[in-house]
């Protein structure tokens, strides 16, 4: 289009030169240099012109085009622009980089248990008697009942538990606790109608899952949402993970819905397809987990980075590589595996921490410096007693964990002789406290450029009810 428009400009300037040359003939070569305009006074002008005319013409072609692909871009963009009012501000920058893992998981997994629980409450209506067309007074009273009965064992769970440091300590057992709690109420819900005279018992007794459930998914959300918050912005995180969770319950009704009438009413039948989402369920919420990474304390965690370091007195490992190895299915043999309960028993008592003896107590005091904050006694099986005083912090609590595995790694090269326990007790605990006084520092500076976080509200690794000294 340019080299035209330029070509039909210089024609017809060669058209005028040649008229202008004919009228005045073969004349004074210096009049017609006269006469004949500059290139730079002519030509110039003549091409900045159709120059002009040819880019405002292909801008604007250019313009349109641009503005058509910016308008099917932004169509385009849509769905990852509403996606975005699901996450947290600034996302990625603003979580850690196992956030999306963990929120892809927990969606599929409460789009599983949603589903579950249309079939559940499907179940619990023809137990209650919709199915044979109506609901009579005593069938409304013992819904209204059971509702009211789960509820209170709800609140006696959270008495229970309120004094305790359970959920801080470790949140993914609880989590998983509120897991299977859930799917099975469900389950029990599902086999309702198989017993309608006990539908109050049953359903009470589903209502009471249900509400622990509830209770520990709530009390156990605060520090795995903690962990994926990074620039201070858990009020954020914790509202888009309800975003999410509405909106995956939503799916899932919608899926309860769809797959309700292709299974039917049989109980038999509702429970084998509740077990295919119950295992998703499952799985999705394990898999969420364990991409989780914890830089908080518990015994487990700490056990695993004693373990390490031990091994070479130079290995710690982070909080990342922990979570690989951590275990949070809530069963028994779990703490056996780890000697999280027959090793050391941690938050002891006077009576525990003392053996009922003055001397004994005085003796175990006199075994470490007067600023220690905690006292260990090992009694005549190799069991230990770790006591924590008032004042102790973060960094006491894993100092007083070190000296119990020093102490363990003496007692197992020696055991104590029961005929003289407490010259074999005091020996051990003065000699595994010098191992302590050598290598804690190191491993305390290691564990803080690891990530570990060890201040007094990040380590927990007490009992359930633990019990501090005033000496």
């Amino acid at each position: 289009m340019l080299k035209f428009t330029v070509r039909r400009s210089s024609s017809f300037i060669f058209r005028s030169l040649s008229s202008v040359t004919q009228r005045t003939g073969s004349g004074d070569r210096a009049e017609y240099q006269t006469f004949l305009p500059s290139p730079k006074n002519f030509y110039l002008p003549l091409l900045q012109s159709s120059l002009s005319t040819t880019t405002n013409s292909s801008s604007s072609s250019s313009s349109s085009s641009s503005s058509s692909s910016s308008s099917s871009s932004n169509f385009s963009n849509r769905p990852s622009q509403a996606i975005l009012h699901f996450l947290p501000s600034g996302y990625p920058n603003s979580v850690s980089p196992n956030y999306s893992s963990f929120a892809a998981y927990q969606f599929t997994a409460s789009i599983c248990g949603s589903a579950g629980g249309v079939l559940s409450m499907q179940s619990l209506l023809y137990a209650v008697g919709l199915g044979a067309g109506s609901i009579p007074m005593a069938a409304a009273l013992n819904w209204v009942i059971k509702d009211g009965l789960g509820q209170l064992g709800g609140v006696l769970f959270a008495s229970y538990l309120g004094d305790s440091r359970a959920f801080d300590a470790d949140p993914k057992r609880w989590r998983m606790v509120s897991s299977l709690a859930m799917d099975a109420s469900t389950l029990l819900e599902i086999m309702s109608p198989l017993v309608p005279g006990s539908f109050l018992l049953v359903a009470s007794t589903a209502n009471v899952g249900k509400n622990i459930s509830y209770l520990s998914a709530s009390a156990s959300r605060a520090a795995l949402h903690q962990s994926l918050a990074e620039k201070s912005n858990l009020a954020d995180v914790t509202a888009k993970a309800g975003s999410q969770a509405i909106l995956a319950s939503m799916i899932g009704t919608a899926l309860g819905v769809g797959i309700s009438p292709l299974i039917g009413t049989v109980p038999i039948n509702v429970a084998t397809g509740f077990f295919a989402l119950s295992f998703g369920h499952q799985f999705c919420t394990y898999l969420s987990l364990k991409s989780v990474t914890l830089k908080s304390l518990n015994k487990q965690r700490l056990h695993h980075v004693l373990e390490a370091f031990f091994e070479d007195f130079e290995t710690v490992k982070t909080p990342a590589q922990v979570a690989n190895d951590e275990v949070f299915i809530p069963l028994p043999f779990v703490d056996q595996k780890y000697g999280m309960n027959d090793f050391v028993a941690v938050g002891c008592g006077v009576v525990e921490i003392s053996n009922n003896s003055v001397a004994e107590f005085a003796m175990r005091q006199k075994c470490l410096s007067a600023e220690e904050r905690y006292i260990l006694r090992i009694d005549s099986n190799g069991k230990m007693f770790l006591s924590f005083l008032d004042s102790a912090e973060g960094v006491d609590l894993v100092r007083g964990m070190f000296h119990a595995y020093c102490a363990w790694n003496l007692l197992r090269v020696a055991p104590p002789n029961s005929h003289s326990s407490q010259f074999s007790e005091e020996l051990i605990i003065k000699n595994s406290y010098i191992s302590v006084n050598e290598k804690f520092d190191k491993l305390h500076q290691s564990m803080i450029s690891a990530g570990w976080q060890l201040h007094t509200d990040a380590v927990n690794l007490e009992e359930n009810r633990p019990i501090r000294l005033s000496v």
